[in-house]
């Protein structure tokens, strides 16, 4: 009887989640949205405690200043974190502008920006304790500076390796050229000088100008996106680099592609890189508007065709529309958030496309969500992160007046990884397998013994999961010794999760590293 109730109640939460999928949530600030006057949001994590962080810059003071807040999960100021939960930076008594921002495990927070000297701006990256101070542990003060070239650079957006090096996408002014950089930076915040050329590669394709706005890491590869200017109009471009700082030559033999959608400009700003593929957001230009794209490229840089059309998912919904941001969760699928024109104005929409390329018509309004914050004027997503309470947080800028900037947060929920089918075949599974040791201690091997004699190891693939969903390692197949984690891998203190897949079912199975 009593597991009878159970199985209904699970059943019941599954419908109901099911319901809920693509829809506000009315618990964070009771109408799942919030808004701040005088201020541009750029950036947007959570924490292992669900809280959410918003990275920007302010338009109150006469040098725009970074100011980072920390929200409960119910939308609430956290008064624990900096000053009334907001945490303002001014370098210099200068110009600063925040872009990124991230979640550790070991509850510290990572940043990146740009700081004017003058005429200049400078890219750099800065760590924030727990409490909302700057982290005196890190660089200087709490800051590293990339860059020191008098010249506009900037550091659009950064990604942490499991080993705790942070890579850096974004630009700088060389020869009154700007170019597209990726920097390496060290756990303890000083530039890594075996990475490239002291720290930085510089990609250049004798373009007018290039840029790089996002970056992902995958097994050792690190990729990044953004645009190029060929002289005549805007093409994407796309790089993939290994750890020191070489370029991929397995990636369109030169680890540089340049891409344009119907020989249309095309811009990317976000990427999500897999086991097997690239997925980008961002947008082409069809008739003087912007239409919202999202490609995917394999390993080599060759489209892939079994991702929507040829490799390309096309929005011809909206008239002017566009997806500058992107979150994969655990079974493959993207959502992805940007703006879209609709009732005569513009405003944030939240999309779900599958792995294979396609709208999920399951999520929201048939794979759409759209919303404004709160005014008549143009609103844009510019960030958007997953979070382990089923939902979905994205950020942007509104204006509330034809002057007036404001910052806006949406919270959404969403199904997650969580489905009837799945659920079955996990319960099903659950003594498959086994993993050891757990707990495991940082930089030693984690293995995989089977228990079943049925289980194949050339149909598993694995994957090893933050707290966020992030995918921090993932194994097509294993060595001989059938270890998941390689030796010398290094993951922060916390819970992990182990996801192991095969043609007909998934098992998740958590460890723990101390």
């Amino acid at each position: 009887m009593k597991k009878n109730l159970f199985l209904i109640a699970l059943f019941a939460t599954i419908i109901k989640m099911a319901a809920q999928n693509g829809t506000l949530d009315t618990y964070f600030n009771t109408t799942g949205k919030l808004s701040s006057t005088d201020e541009t949001a750029n950036g947007i994590t959570t924490d292992k405690k669900n809280n959410v962080l918003v990275i920007g810059h302010d338009r109150q003071s006469s040098t725009h200043n970074i100011f980072v807040k920390r929200y409960l999960p119910n939308g609430n100021l956290d008064n624990s974190f900096g000053t009334n939960g907001r945490l303002n930076i001014d370098l210099n008594n200068d110009y600063d502008y925040g872009r990124c921002i991230k979640a550790l495990d070991n509850g510290k927070y990572l940043i990146s920006g740009q700081n004017s000297v003058g005429p200049y701006f400078r890219p750099m990256v800065a760590s924030i304790t727990s409490d909302g101070k700057m982290d005196a542990s890190f660089g200087t003060n709490g800051i590293c500076i990339l860059s020191t070239l008098q010249a506009n650079s900037d550091a659009w957006a950064f990604e942490v390796s499991p080993s705790g090096s942070i890579y850096v996408a974004g630009y700088s002014t060389i020869n009154s050229i700007t170019k597209s950089v990726i920097w390496k930076v060290k756990e303890k915040g000083i530039l890594d000088t075996n990475f490239g050329t002291n720290g930085e590669t510089i990609i250049s394709a004798n373009s007018n100008a290039e840029r790089l706005f996002g970056i992902d890491i995958n097994n050792n590869k690190i990729v990044a996106i953004g645009s190029s200017y060929n002289g005549s109009y805007t093409e994407a471009t796309l790089v993939m680099l290994d750890t020191n700082g070489n370029m991929n030559t397995n990636f369109n033999s030169t680890g540089y592609l340049k891409y344009s959608y119907n020989t249309s400009e095309t811009r990317l700003y976000e990427v999500s890189i897999t086991g097997k593929e690239v997925v980008c957001t961002g947008n082409y230009t069809n008739a003087g508007d912007a239409n919202a794209i999202v490609c995917s490229f394999l390993l080599n840089g060759t489209l892939n065709s079994a991702f929507g059309n040829s490799g390309v998912w096309i929005d011809n919904v909206s008239s002017i529309s566009s997806f500058g941001t992107i979150a994969k969760d655990c079974k493959d699928n993207f959502f992805v958030g940007g703006y879209a024109y609709q009732n005569s104005n513009v405003q944030f929409r939240v999309g779900k496309i599958t792995k294979k390329g396609f709208l999920d018509s399951n999520f929201a309004s048939n794979g759409y969500f759209s919303s404004r914050i709160n005014s008549q004027y143009d609103e844009v997503i510019e960030a958007m992160a997953l979070s382990s309470d089923s939902a979905i947080v994205v950020c942007g800028r509104t204006n509330s007046g034809a002057s007036i900037t404001t910052s806006g947060i949406m919270k959404l929920k969403v199904n997650g990884c969580s489905n009837i089918s799945g659920l079955t075949k996990t319960m099903a599974l659950k003594s498959a397998y086994t993993i050891f040791p757990n707990p495991l201690k940082s930089g030693m091997p984690i293995y995989f013994k089977s228990n079943n004699d049925n289980i194949q190891l050339n149909e598993l693939t694995f994957e090893i999961i933050s707290y966020d969903g992030k995918v921090l390692f993932s194994a097509p197949q294993l060595n001989d010794q059938n270890a998941i984690l390689p030796e010398g891998a290094y993951l922060a203190k916390g819970i992990y999760q182990l996801i192991i897949r095969s043609a007909s079912s998934v098992q998740i199975q958590s460890f723990l590293v101390e």
